[in-house]
C-alpha cells in the first residue's frame, strides 16, 4: 500500500519537475492591424489571443451587454492601429530601454527562434518618404541591436522599405520564442509586480497634483 502511495507522489514529483523545466512556447503575429498570439507547451495550446467571442443571441433573445473591460492587449493593439508605423517604432524603442533595465535580467532566460519585421514607410510627399526612411531606420537597428546583446534571436529577417505610391504605411511582424516553464512564470510574477507597483506610483502622483491644483 505504502509503496504504491510512494511510487503516485513520486511520479507526480517527476511530472511537475518535468513540466517546470519544458519550454513553452509563444507565436505571435501583427499583420493588417490585427494581432494574433498563442502559448503552447508540448504542441498543445494553453492561450490564446484574440479571445474567443461568445455566440451571438439567438432570435428573440436580448444580446447581453459586454462589461469586459479591453485587455493591455487590446489597448495596445488599438494604439498601434492609431499611430501607425512611427507608434510601432517608438514601441520598439521603448522596448529596447526597458530590456536594458531591470527586464533584461530576466529577458535572457528567452530564445527567439524567429523574429521578422517589415516597415513600409509612405506618405503623400515622395521626400517625405524618403526622409522618414532614414528616422526609421535610425531607431530601427539600433533599438533591435540593444535587444539582441540581451536576448538570443537566432534568426532574424527586419526591412525598412519605401513605398512612394501609397499614402499610408504600414507595419507587419512576427516572432516565435520560446523559454522554461519556470523561468516564464517567474517572469509573469516579477513584471506583474513590477506593473502593480509603476500604477500605485501613478495614481499616488495624481493624487498629488490634484491635491495641489484643489488648492
Amino acid at each position: 500500500m505504502w509503496v504504491i502511495i510512494g511510487y503516485v507522489l513520486l511520479s507526480l514529483l517527476l511530472l511537475i519537475v518535468l513540466l517546470l523545466v519544458s519550454p513553452v512556447f509563444v507565436v505571435a503575429q501583427y499583420q493588417n492591424g490585427e494581432l494574433s498570439m498563442q502559448v503552447k507547451l508540448y504542441g498543445l495550446p494553453l492561450w490564446r489571443y484574440p479571445v474567443k467571442r461568445k455566440k451571438p443571441a439567438k432570435a428573440g433573445q436580448a444580446p447581453k451587454q459586454n462589461t469586459t473591460k479591453p485587455s493591455l492587449l487590446d489597448e495596445w493593439v488599438q494604439k498601434l492601429k492609431r499611430e501607425g508605423v512611427f507608434g510601432a517604432v517608438r514601441e520598439l524603442q521603448a522596448l529596447a530601454q526597458l530590456i536594458g533595465g531591470w527586464v533584461g535580467k530576466l529577458a535572457r532566460a528567452i530564445t527567439v527562434d524567429r523574429l521578422r519585421l517589415r516597415f513600409v514607410i509612405a506618405s503623400e510627399d515622395a521626400s517625405a518618404t524618403a526622409q522618414n526612411v532614414g528616422r526609421v531606420c535610425a531607431v530601427v537597428y539600433p533599438a533591435l541591436t540593444a535587444i539582441q546583446s540581451v536576448v538570443r534571436i537566432r534568426r532574424r529577417h527586419v526591412t525598412v522599405e519605401p513605398d512612394y505610391l501609397a499614402e499610408e504605411g504600414l507595419v507587419e511582424g512576427s516572432v516565435k520564442l520560446h523559454l522554461p516553464v519556470i523561468r516564464g512564470v517567474w517572469i509573469a510574477l516579477y513584471a506583474l509586480a513590477q506593473y502593480t507597483k509603476f500604477n500605485s506610483r501613478k495614481e499616488t502622483e495624481e493624487d498629488v497634483q490634484h491635491g495641489k491644483q484643489g488648492e
